[in-house]
C-alpha cells in the first residue's frame, strides 16, 4: 500500500509539474534572481532575511559575526516570486529602499515597536499576493533552522538559510486546498528533479565534433521572448505548443511554401543559414541550421512532447552523429535513447540505450 501511495504521488507532482496551469517563472528571470541573491548574500551592507522568529519580525539584530539580520516570515518568498511571475528586474541596490519603504513585506503580521522594518503582506499588492491568488508557495528542500538564537549561529548555515529560502529554484506553486502535498517527499522529490531538469541546459551530444548548443543560442534572436532553453524544455514537456511558440515570434514567421511557418535567414527565397521552422501539424518544430530551403548542419527537431531528436543534418534528413530521446513525462518510466551515426534519416545502431 505504502509503494502505491507514493507512486500515486510520484506521478501527480510529474503532472502537476508539466501542468500548463502552473504559474512557472521563465528560466532566463530565474537565472536573474539567483544572481541577484548570491550578491546580496556577499554584499555585508545588506542584511540577511532569516524566517525565523514571531514578535521579532522586522527587528535588526547583529550576527556575532557583525552581519545584520532581520527576521521575517514566509513573505519576502510570496513577494519574490511573484515579482518573477511579472518577469520584474530587481536590483541589488534597490533591497534596502524596498525594505524601507515597506514594499518588501518581512510579515504577513508585523508588530511596529521596536521593528526597523515594518512592511506587511497585504491581501491587495503589488506584485499580487500570491496567498490572495488561491496559491500557496512551497520549498522543495527544507528551509527550517530548528531552534536557537540566530545571533549565534554558524553564519555559513544562516547564509544557506536564506539561498535556499529566497531562491526562485527552490520554490514552487500550488493550489492552497492541496498545499499538503508539498509536505509528502514523494512528492517534493519528483518535484526537485523536475526543476533542475528544467533549469539545466540543453545538454550538448556527447562529442568534441557536434553540439548545436552554441547554434541555438545563435538562434536566440528568432524567439525574442523564451530563451532558447525555455523555448525547448517547455515543448518538450508539453507546456507550450509550437503554435503557441509561433505567436511569440510576433509577426517574424512567414508561411514558406506550405511547408509551415519559418521565422529565421533566407537566401533566394528559402531558408538559409539559422532559424526555426514550425510544421503544419502544429506539433513537430525544429530549429537550427539550413541550407537551400533544408534542415542541414546542426539543429534539434521536436516531433511531440515525448520525442525529439538533436544533432546533425543533411539534405533535410537525419545524418552524421546525434540523439533522438524518447520521454515518457506522464508515467515514471526512464527515457530510452539512440545515440550514434545515422544514416539517411535512420539510427544505426542496433537497440535503444
Amino acid at each position: 500500500m505504502s509503494d502505491f501511495i507514493g507512486n500515486t504521488l510520484q506521478l501527480i507532482a510529474r503532472r502537476w509539474m508539466n501542468d500548463s496551469e502552473r504559474p512557472e517563472v521563465l528560466i532566463e528571470i530565474r537565472i536573474e534572481y539567483e544572481q541577484l541573491i548570491q550578491d546580496w548574500l556577499e554584499d555585508s551592507s545588506i542584511p540577511l532575511l532569516i524566517r525565523k522568529g514571531r514578535d521579532n519580525r522586522g527587528h535588526e539584530l547583529t550576527h556575532q559575526s557583525g552581519r545584520l539580520l532581520v527576521p521575517v516570515d514566509n513573505a519576502p518568498a510570496n513577494w519574490l516570486f511573484s515579482s518573477a511571475l511579472q518577469g520584474r528586474s530587481i536590483a541589488l541596490v534597490d533591497i534596502v529602499p524596498y525594505l524601507e519603504s515597506g514594499d518588501l513585506p518581512v510579515g504577513m503580521v508585523v508588530n511596529k515597536k521596536g521593528a526597523k522594518y515594518t512592511g506587511s503582506q497585504q491581501k491587495v499588492m503589488d506584485p499580487p499576493n500570491l496567498n490572495t491568488e488561491g496559491w500557496k508557495i512551497c520549498h522543495i528542500q527544507s528551509v527550517g533552522l530548528g531552534r536557537g538564537d540566530i545571533t549565534q549561529m554558524d553564519i555559513g548555515r544562516l547564509k544557506e538559510h536564506m539561498r535556499l529560502f529566497l531562491s526562485i529554484k527552490n520554490m514552487f506553486l500550488i493550489p492552497k486546498q492541496f498545499g499538503g502535498l508539498a509536505e509528502c517527499k514523494s512528492f517534493t522529490d519528483v518535484v526537485a528533479k523536475l526543476v533542475d531538469e528544467e533549469t539545466a541546459e540543453i545538454a550538448p551530444i556527447d562529442t568534441e565534433e557536434s553540439s548545436s548548443r552554441d547554434v541555438f543560442r545563435d538562434w536566440y534572436p528568432y524567439v525574442p521572448l523564451f530563451n532558447v532553453h525555455q523555448v525547448f524544455m517547455r515543448l518538450k514537456s508539453g507546456k507550450l505548443a509550437p503554435i503557441q511558440m509561433m505567436d511569440q515570434l510576433k509577426g517574424l514567421a512567414n508561411d514558406w511554401n506550405n511547408k509551415g511557418e519559418y521565422a529565421g535567414e533566407m537566401k533566394d527565397g528559402r531558408p538559409h543559414g539559422l532559424g526555426v521552422m514550425v510544421y503544419p501539424d502544429r506539433w513537430s518544430v525544429y530549429g537550427g541550421e539550413w541550407r537551400d530551403g533544408k534542415r542541414s548542419g546542426k539543429g534539434m527537431m521536436i516531433y511531440s512532447p515525448g520525442e525529439w531528436y538533436e544533432g546533425e543534418w543533411d539534405d533535410d534528413q537525419r545524418s552524421g552523429y546525434g540523439k533522438t530521446t524518447f520521454h515518457y513525462r506522464l508515467s515514471m518510466d526512464p527515457d530510452t535513447y539512440q545515440i550514434g551515426e545515422y544514416r539517411f534519416d535512420q539510427w544505426q545502431g542496433e537497440d535503444a540505450k
